[in-house]
C-alpha cells in the first residue's frame, strides 16, 4: 500500500465518523419549534444542516455539532487530496 492509500484511508474513516456522529447529535437535539426536516421545504437539506446547525439544534449543542462536521470535512478533504496526490504522482512516474 502506497503512503497516499494509507493517508486517505486513514483520515477517510474518522472523518465520516465525525460526520455521522454530528448528523447523529443534529437529530438528538433537534429543537422542537422547527420542523423535522422530512417535512420541510426543499431548501432545507442535508448540507444546509451540516453548515448551520444553529439554526436547527438547542443552542449547546450546535458548538459541538459544528466543530465535529468541520473536523470531519477537514478529514475528507485531506483524504481527497491524497489521494489525487498518488494518483497524480502514478500518472507522472509512467
Amino acid at each position: 500500500m502506497e503512503r497516499a492509500e494509507a493517508i486517505f484511508l486513514g483520515v477517510w474513516f474518522p472523518g465520516l465518523f465525525l460526520l455521522v456522529a454530528g448528523v447523529f447529535l443534529t437529530r438528538r437535539f433537534w429543537r422542537s419549534d422547527v420542523l423535522p426536516y422530512q417535512q420541510q421545504s426543499l431548501y432545507v437539506r442535508g448540507l444546509d444542516i451540516l453548515v448551520h446547525p444553529a439554526r436547527y439544534v438547542y443552542p449547546p449543542a450546535a458548538r459541538l455539532i459544528r466543530i465535529l462536521n468541520l473536523a470531519g470535512a477537514l478529514l475528507l478533504a485531506i483524504g481527497l487530496a491524497a489521494l489525487f496526490y498518488g494518483i497524480a504522482q502514478s500518472v507522472r512516474a509512467a
